[in-house]
């Protein structure tokens, strides 16, 4: 059964849709798509997918990284897919942002990984962990996921919109 829907998608998720669905999309001022979809072989009321946006990038260590892929793995049915979005590793683009990576080494001892702080810098809110495009592509396939496709973008940042970061956008399947 095919059904039309209107979707208001952010452009970089509509672009990761288009993969397992036609569309035809219109850009909006706003820089959102306006994308009007058939969807021939998914049901939007019965589909089988999990959706983690920016989720990998605050939820800690390596360890929760793995545990929060594990999870979202056996949540889906044979077939489900997984889309998700995380920080890329900015520091070529940006100062600021190797900066704050090469601050933070000595307490994180990992690369990429840096607080992110309230306005009192001794106020450390959550660790933020920027990824590499092989870094997600290999937790997606080592969590047990098959055709991974991951797309990386330069945005401005919700949190620093005066400054540009690349963004990743992954899709994968459960086999």
């Amino acid at each position: 059964m095919s059904m039309k829907v209107l979707l208001r998608c952010h452009r970089n998720v509509t672009t990761m849709w288009t993969d397992v669905v036609s569309s035809s999309t219109t850009l909006q001022p706003s820089g959102y798509l306006i994308t009007q979809t058939t969807m021939a072989s998914i049901n939007i009321l019965t589909s089988n997918f999990c959706i983690l946006q920016l989720l990998l990038s605050i939820v800690g260590n390596v360890a929760k990284r793995c545990q929060t892929i594990t999870t979202a793995y056996h949540s889906l049915k044979k077939g489900g897919y997984i889309y998700l979005s995380c920080s890329g590793v900015s520091d070529t683009i940006n100062s600021n942002y190797k900066q704050l990576y090469e601050r933070d080494y000595p307490a994180t001892q990992e690369m990429y990984t840096y607080y992110s702080r309230g306005a009192n810098i001794d106020n450390i809110l959550y660790s933020t962990h920027h990824f590499t495009v092989n870094e997600i592509t290999k937790l997606l396939k080592e969590g047990g996921f098959v055709d991974v496709h991951v797309q990386e973008i330069q945005e401005r940042s919700s949190r620093r919109p005066e400054e540009v970061a690349n963004f990743l956008y992954a899709m994968a399947r459960k086999p």
